[in-house]
């Protein structure tokens, strides 16, 4: 016996379910901040290793990077940290945790690793104020190598780059700059401080908490006399400060043949 086959109405029919689009990455087609590839990640300026649980909850800045980039930075960053800890010691909530944690287990083995290394090399300075005045303290601070100088600056001008880039909304790139990193503490350091055509508008410059104050603050201040001149200066844990000038290539490189004032490129190569 046939039977009446039976029209499926809509109701009888298997719904359609649209399925969402993955959301796609924020720094999707983004050039990375570093080099003229396109970003495939993301990377901390400054670097997370420096917050307290690696800056969860913190409003961290954050620019476009490729993975190779990202990734050969990272024995710089805990370096660089570990630098700042031990200078800063105890004086600064932080860089207090840091020490009650891997920094203060690094610092504790014996003989191989970075903690060693930098105990041997800490010493103690006269602490003066912004104005120069000896305060009757002392500070502890860590004598370096020329190599380690050179890490420290590579890390100074990649924050100066990466601050850059996402401040200009993406815009400008210090892919055609060279720079001056100085340490505040240096005969150079006390040089730019008591210049006032310099120290003047980086007074009066807005501070800028990266994430939280207690890690790094910095100020900027762009010369119009010098088109694209840039004048960085960073404090970390409250304790440690530098200046990173960034000029065009071709005004820096007139510097360098007049003066002999050293430059670095990004990629740590001396001019």
């Amino acid at each position: 016996m046939l039977r009446e086959r039976k029209e499926k109405t809509c109701s009888d029919a298997i719904p359609f379910i649209t399925m969402s689009k993955k959301k796609q990455p924020w720094w999707q087609g983004m050039q990375c901040a570093y080099c003229p590839n396109t970003a495939s990640s993301e990377d901390h300026i400054p670097p997370r290793c420096l917050y307290q649980n690696k800056g969860k909850g913190l409003p961290l800045v954050v620019v476009p990077s490729c993975e190779t980039c990202r990734h050969k930075f990272t024995k710089d960053d805990e370096f660089f940290k570990t630098l700042l800890v031990q200078a800063a010691g105890d004086t600064n909530s932080v860089s207090k945790d840091h020490l009650l944690g891997s920094v203060g287990r690094a610092m504790k083995r014996l003989v191989i690793g970075l903690g060693p290394k930098l105990s041997r090399q800490t010493v103690s300075f006269d602490l003066l104020t912004e104005s120069g005045i000896y305060t009757g303290d002392q500070m502890r601070a860590i004598e370096i190598s020329d190599e380690d100088w050179r890490r420290i600056q590579v890390i100074l001008i990649r924050i100066a780059r990466g601050l850059n880039y996402r401040f200009s909304k993406w815009k400008e790139h210090y892919d055609d700059h060279l720079y001056n990193v100085i340490d505040f503490e240096s005969e150079d350091g006390r040089k730019i401080f008591n210049n006032k055509n310099i120290m003047e508008p980086l007074q009066k410059a807005k501070t800028i908490a990266l994430g939280d104050e207690q890690v790094c603050k910095a100020k900027v201040v762009r010369y119009e006399t010098v088109k694209n001149a840039h004048l960085w200066s960073f404090e970390f844990f409250g304790r440690k400060r530098f200046f990173v000038l960034a000029l065009p290539r071709q005004y820096a490189e007139g510097i360098v043949r007049r003066r002999g004032d050293k430059f670095m490129s990004p990629s740590g190569i001396l001019h």
